[in-house]
């Protein structure tokens, strides 16, 4: 019996000793953050019609796109403002898979659309999207998103061709934008911007396709003398005032001041007995900050627990080998 004894308790204590060491930070696996990602769209969309057929965007090329399911044109929609609606078109039943188009600029037409003569109706319409994470707008470069409400859907106040660019010769003032809502994003969002200029770079001319943004400072005045003549018969530039509220900005001096010293409102702390320290709000703070060490700190810690744990339960095992041989 005391043999079988001598037998069970070191194994018992190194099965002990193993447990603690299979943890990397000396807790259980139990109480270990976990972490789970999802793929679920943040857009949804109301389904308006299913057809058979409706007419594709008048440049296929550019707004109709491969997609991996229905969210897909929610998504690209919501990029792409203005957006009122989008078709998805089902090429794979099996895995939901199809073509998304896209009508930027424009309204679903149901008389456009069939909705009879096929046996399986394939193309589903989704009207304007709603996101609860809204990013950028999709294509060109710099693009923005909307800075307030009158640049998700911007009403141009002329159609011209050949006005002059910014004074500055486009140095710092123009860049690539997606579209002409983005350009006007861009110009709410700058720093110095009292219109915008959308140059389309494309054939259509279409103000929904991406282009080159040209910004005019602060003061600038739009003046309908300056355009030249169109060449054709379609417009060449998009010109959008900037209705937005002045974004301000902190400036450098304003941020020193108010974040200096510890203390609240940037007052300087009460000196404490013997020169040492602040008052005992600030004291309170850092045993608070001690408290919270760091990642990397409390990982340290862990793993001087996890080492001590571990030198004493395997310093009891060898001690009870001892005792019972």
């Amino acid at each position: 019996m005391k043999a079988t004894t001598a037998l069970l308790a070191p194994a018992a204590l190194l099965a002990a000793v193993s447990s603690v060491l299979a943890s990397p930070t000396g807790v259980s696996d139990n109480d270990a953050p976990s972490t789970t990602t999802t793929s679920a769209s943040s857009c949804t969309a109301p389904l308006i019609a299913e057809l058979c057929d409706y007419p594709p965007p008048e440049n296929a090329g550019y707004f109709a796109i491969a997609a991996s399911g229905p969210s897909t044109c929610w998504e690209h929609c919501a990029k792409n403002a203005p957006c009122n609606f989008s078709v998805f078109l089902l090429n794979n039943p099996y895995t939901g898979t199809g073509t998304c188009w896209m009508y930027p600029g424009q309204s679903y037409n149901p008389a456009a659309g069939q909705a009879d003569g096929c046996t399986r109706k394939s193309l589903s319409v989704y009207g304007q999207p709603t996101c609860s994470d809204p990013e950028q707008p999709i294509g060109g470069t710099n693009t923005a998103p909307p800075a307030c409400a009158a640049t998700a859907s911007p009403s141009p106040v002329a159609k011209i061709c050949d006005y002059p660019p910014p004074p500055d010769g486009c140095f710092n003032s123009c860049a690539a934008s997606a579209s002409s809502a983005a350009c006007l994003s861009q110009c709410a969002q700058s720093d110095s911007c009292a219109f915008a200029i959308f140059n389309p770079g494309n054939e259509p001319l279409d103000p929904n396709y991406s282009g080159n943004c040209w910004m005019y400072p602060e003061g600038a005045v739009f003046d309908p003398k300056l355009a030249g003549t169109c060449k054709g018969d379609k417009p060449e530039q998009y010109v959008y005032q900037n209705t937005c509220p002045k974004i301000v900005k902190p400036s450098p001096s304003s941020s020193s001041e108010g974040g200096g010293g510890g203390a609240a409102g940037g007052a300087s702390p009460t000196p404490g007995p013997s020169g040492t320290g602040g008052d005992v709000s600030g004291g309170a703070a850092a045993a608070a900050g001690a408290s919270s060490a760091p990642a990397p700190e409390k990982a340290a810690a862990n793993g001087l627990a996890q080492a001590s744990a571990g030198s004493v339960v395997l310093g009891a095992a060898l001690l009870l080998w001892q005792a019972l041989a």
